[in-house]
Order: C-alpha cells, then sequence, then structure tokens
C-alpha cells in the first residue's frame, strides 16, 4: 500500500509518542503515530493513528485494509511483550536487546530517567 519507499523516519516524543513514516519519490507515503497511555501501574494502552496520502481507493477501503494487515503484527507484539513481562524477574527489567537494536537502549534510558553505558555502532557490530 505504501509503494516505493525512499526515506524512512521514526521519532520519539518522550515520555509517551513515537512516529513513524515511510516517505517515496512524490512525497508521504504511510505515516503512524503511537500514543501510548498509562493505564495502571505497569499497564500502558497504545493508541495508532494510520495516515495514507488521499489516492483511488476510498478512506474506508484502506481502514479496512491497514487492520488487516496490522493484526497479525499486533498479535505477535503482545505475544513478545508477554514473553518479556514473564522473564522480568523482581523489578529487574530482562528485556532482551537485539545488536541492530540502536534506538532501544536510548528509548530505556529516557524511558527510566536512568543512565545507561552509552553505546556506539562500532560496539554494537562486535557483540
Amino acid at each position: 500500500m505504501e509503494g516505493h519507499r525512499t526515506t524512512s523516519i521514526g521519532r520519539l516524543y518522550p515520555p509517551t509518542t513515537g512516529e513513524v513514516s515511510f516517505e517515496g519519490p512524490e512525497g508521504l507515503r504511510l505515516s503512524v503515530s503511537v500514543i501510548f497511555q498509562p493505564v495502571a501501574d505497569g499497564v500502558t494502552r497504545p493508541w495508532a493513528h494510520f495516515a495514507t496520502p488521499r489516492g483511488l481507493v476510498p478512506a474506508g477501503l484502506k481502514a479496512l485494509a491497514l487492520k488487516l494487515i496490522h493484526l497479525p503484527i499486533l498479535r505477535q507484539d503482545r505475544r513478545i511483550l508477554a514473553i518479556q513481562r514473564d522473564a522480568r524477574r523482581d523489578d529487574e527489567a530482562a528485556y532482551a536487546e537485539g545488536p541492530l537494536d540502536l534506538l532501544g537502549p536510548t528509548i530505556w534510558r529516557l524511558a527510566n530517567s536512568k543512565i545507561e553505558p552509552e553505546r556506539t555502532y562500532e560496539t554494537i557490530l562486535r557483540l
């Protein structure tokens, strides 16, 4: 649905908002904004907004297609988050981090107001 992608941009607006946008040769193709609403201690509810440029496909049909495409992704995310939650020991966050996770440590530090050792791209490549 997004067509040819020339640029992908991810933005974090601490503490509760993230955005990913995908641009093509003619400009914006898809933008996804997610706002995380604290509901209770340790519980957060995400709200997502998907935006696409006007085109030949009616908005209602695009919305249905986006929901159908993203439902399996959201189920996968819920499953992974449940695994992460179950892996926690006491108050220690035991979240897995991959070698290409360039943003995760920074987001974690901002979200938890803690200083984490700085990692550089070169350090990550050696992991």
